[in-house]
């Protein structure tokens, strides 16, 4: 809305403050009471410290993870790709408006004429193709196993030249100026997520997309026929720019849709029946939950609350029991020590007999694994509270640890909560619930996590 109230009062910039609050007015009566019915149902704390509303005290592990989403970690690779990215857009346009001129030229001329005519009426598409083709083969073979391919990356590229575009065009006159001018700008402020590295798909992609994709079909079915209508003279060859231009898009729509289709039907291969819906999810996961929501089916009451860490709260949706926990999920950084007292008291609280850990490392957050590299006090309070009982999956070997690459789901069992008899038959104090015994360990205690300690069989008490 901005964006639009900008470009159409673009000629009246002295009540431009005053049109802007009449817009912002009906969005604030939409917004506001619900922000404030949430902060009242919900509260404070979980609105604007859990959600960082008012991106106020981020955490660490919170600002590693944006940065790579983001592309900030390493800015200038994200660049290059970028520009990779804007190379192979470039190339696939100039390719469309050659073949869409091509034909008639070579019709009405002579080759001779032709070969002459071709620089004088579209040397500079010639020159954007070889120059695009070279700039992507070059990033191709520097960034190796990095490199997508993907025109996607380029869309900030993009956005922002069709702000330029839009703004002048609206400059000459009515047309399609404010539409493109207003589409550009929302998708370069919607981009701003994932600024350096827009994804073509996934979680932090399909949301972000479908503004940015209407500019493409833009270049591809108007900039380029117009541009090939005004050097050829031409509205067949215009026409046939367009068609091609279509052909493109549709070309790549289908491969995508064969891509992620068949990608996702070879992944998630595995379909997971519970009493609260269906899923597909990969094997490995899905058999892994599967034998830990029938042994919580079977060895607890539908009233009972279970925990789940650091991940993987839907096991106790799906398996029509209480989450023990505030947290869903237990990213690194998130909670301080007082924070992790309060998860340890409320897991008293609720008296949960069971406590699931999921083999979910956090490397993407800085961290890989829960109760070892980061929330060690939660860590070293559930070793001396809960024992193994189970390990769900395609291995059952108690020494599977967090990060390893065969999906697991511990079942741990409170020591007090009842006589449920180990899959594993040593002693229960041999088994530490959440990583595998260490047999040689070098460590000091300031570099190495209580639990650590503990699979090392060192006392954490002060001699």
């Amino acid at each position: 809305m901005t964006a639009a109230v900008v470009c159409l009062r673009r000629a009246w910039f002295q009540r431009l403050a005053t049109d802007l609050a009449l817009v912002a007015a009906p969005a604030a009566l939409v917004a506001l009471p619900v922000y404030a019915a949430m902060l009242a149902v919900i509260g404070w704390k979980i609105i604007v410290d859990d959600c960082h509303l008012f991106y106020t005290n981020l955490p660490a592990s919170l600002i590693y993870y944006n940065a790579q989403r983001s592309g900030l970690d390493f800015p200038l690779v994200s660049l290059t790709q970028m520009i990779g990215a804007a190379a192979v857009g470039v190339a696939m346009l100039s390719a469309a408006a050659l073949l869409g001129g091509a034909p008639t030229r070579l019709r009405q001329e002579s080759r001779a004429e032709w070969a002459r005519a071709k620089w004088a009426r579209a040397k500079w598409a010639w020159i954007a193709l070889d120059v695009a083709l070279l700039v992507a083969l070059a990033i191709r073979l520097t960034m190796g196993e990095e490199w997508d391919g993907s025109p996607m990356r380029a869309l900030p590229f993009l956005s922002l030249s069709m702000i330029v575009v839009g703004w002048r065009r609206w400059k000459r006159g009515p047309g399609d100026g404010a539409a493109l001018f207003t589409i550009a700008v929302y998708s370069l402020a919607i981009l701003a997520r994932v600024a350096l590295r827009v994804p073509s798909g996934g979680a932090f992609g399909g949301p972000f997309l479908p503004t940015s994709l209407i500019l493409f079909c833009y270049l591809f079915l108007r900039a380029a026929p117009e541009a090939v209508s005004r050097w050829t003279q031409d509205l067949s060859a215009s026409r046939r720019t367009r068609l091609i231009g279509a052909g493109m898009l549709l070309a790549l729509l289908a491969a995508t849709a064969v891509v992620y289709g068949a990608r996702y039907r070879i992944n998630f291969s595995y379909e997971l029946k519970t009493p609260r819906g269906d899923l597909f999810v990969r094997r490995q996961i899905g058999e892994a939950f599967r034998e830990a929501l029938d042994f919580i089916a079977e060895r607890s009451a539908s009233d009972d609350a279970i925990a789940v860490l650091p991940e993987g709260s839907d096991l106790a949706f799906l398996g029509q029991r209480r989450m023990a926990l505030r947290l869903q999920i237990f990213h690194p950084g998130f909670l301080d020590e007082w924070g992790e007292r309060a998860e340890i008291a409320r897991l008293q609280t609720s008296r949960a007999r069971y406590a699931l850990i999921v083999n979910r490392p956090m490397h993407e957050f800085g961290a890989d694994a829960f109760g070892s590299d980061y929330y060690t006090t939660m860590g070293r309070w559930i070793d001396e509270h809960y024992r193994l009982v189970k390990v769900c999956g395609e291995s059952r070997d108690e020494r599977l640890r967090i990060g390893d690459q065969v999906f697991f789901v511990k079942i741990l069992e409170n020591r007090g909560g009842g006589n449920y008899r180990s899959d594993f038959g040593g002693p229960a104090n041999l088994l530490s619930p959440i990583n595998r015994p260490r047999r040689d360990c070098v460590y000091s205690r300031r570099s190495i996590a209580p639990i650590d300690l503990a699979l090392c069989g060192k006392s954490l008490r002060p001699e």
